[in-house]
């Protein structure tokens, strides 16, 4: 946390939300409770680990931030219609301007899926 917050106050400012993607043990914490921390944007979670293995996003949220907690980005991607296949991506980008999809751009989770299959 605390090069988080020197990060932060380089730049002027302090840490105002608490990002993680993925399962790192530092973020997720190694407590049962982290199976339950909810995905997507959490500003307050239901439930609430005082373990010292609590990963970051407990202590964020237990200092009243935001916490965006992304497991399972193609998962969130697809139950949301936006495509993560690249090659589907090619072709949603080629007609996205005469029909965009829902009114969001899949640029980054094509990125994001293609970074993975790539060598």
């Amino acid at each position: 946390m605390q090069v988080f917050e020197e990060a932060a106050a380089l730049c002027g400012g302090s840490v105002s939300c608490f990002v993680n993607i993925g399962g790192a043990s530092a973020n997720y914490g190694t407590t049962a409770a982290s199976l339950d921390f909810p995905n997507g944007l959490v500003m307050v979670p239901k439930v609430m680990s005082f373990d010292p293995a609590r990963g970051l996003m407990f202590e964020y949220a237990a200092m009243g931030l935001p916490v965006v907690n992304l497991i399972d980005i193609r998962g969130i991607a697809m139950r949301n219609g936006i495509p993560v296949d690249p090659d589907e991506c090619i072709r949603h980008m080629a007609t996205a301007s005469l029909q965009p999809l829902s009114g969001s751009s899949p640029a980054l989770l094509c990125f994001w899926a293609h970074r993975r299959k790539s060598p």
